[in-house]
């Protein structure tokens, strides 16, 4: 029997697809076929990126979700599971579409990196954060104030 692991805003069907896996309030566990499905909690704000887990061994074949990380996205794969990219939609849309052929499985992460990574290169300057970081200053290495200008260059 195969099942879907749908990342969601809600706990029932009619809930959204959440916009990020690795953020989903809720998980639900479904059998298309007799669409009898367990939800579990989602992701704690203590864990730092879910974890397929505690999902292996329930059967699961497909992911539906918004986004998905590297992280999430290539231990889905090496457990052989597809993932589809279902934005804007119901849980229960989203498994209509999939029954339908309507959308297909996705071959790459839809993020390039997590969000904890992207939070832990801001705070070591490295990658995209350290671009972002480095706005706030002017080529002399001063803070710029409001009008763009470093301090003390009025």
């Amino acid at each position: 029997m195969e099942k879907y692991l749908i990342a969601s805003s809600g706990d029932n069907l009619d809930s959204k697809i959440s916009s990020r896996f690795g953020h989903a309030a809720y998980f639900i566990v479904i059998d298309p076929q007799s669409m009898k499905y367990e939800v579990y909690p989602g992701v704690s704000a203590n864990e730092k990126s879910p974890s397929l887990a505690r999902f292996i061994n329930l059967g699961i074949k497909k992911i539906l979700c918004g986004n998905i990380g590297p992280s999430t996205f290539y231990e889905a794969q090496a457990n052989s599971m597809n993932v589809y990219l279902c934005r804007k939609m119901s849980v229960r849309e989203a498994i209509t579409q999939e029954a339908n052929g309507e959308i297909s499985p996705i071959d790459e992460p839809t993020l390039k990196q997590s969000i904890h990574s992207a939070q832990k290169n801001r705070e070591e300057g490295k990658g995209w954060g350290r671009i972002f970081k480095s706005r706030n200053k002017s080529k002399s290495g001063k803070k710029k104030n409001k009008e763009g200008r470093g301090k003390g260059n009025r």
